[in-house]
């Protein structure tokens, strides 16, 4: 992650900015009164990895069921 002081980032050029959040996932920039401001990446269109597939199970749960226990072991 990069920091830049206000100066710093006001004499880059913006698309550079934006290109080191989307390498580094975020830039810090700090104001001269002590503000601190972040650029980050939220999403990007390049191909991500897909996960392996994983193979079926055999158990007999409908998704509800499912859903209400993982929301079960959440309030834990």
């Amino acid at each position: 992650m990069s920091v830049y002081s206000y100066a710093e980032a006001s004499s880059l050029q913006f698309e550079q900015l934006l290109s080191e959040a989307k390498e580094e996932r975020e830039v810090i920039i700090q104001s001269p009164n002590g503000d601190i401001f972040t650029l980050r990446l939220v999403s990007s269109n390049e191909k991500k990895i897909l996960p392996k597939k994983v193979s079926k199970i055999g158990v007999n749960l409908s998704r509800e069921e499912i859903v209400d226990y993982i929301r079960e072991v959440r309030e834990r």
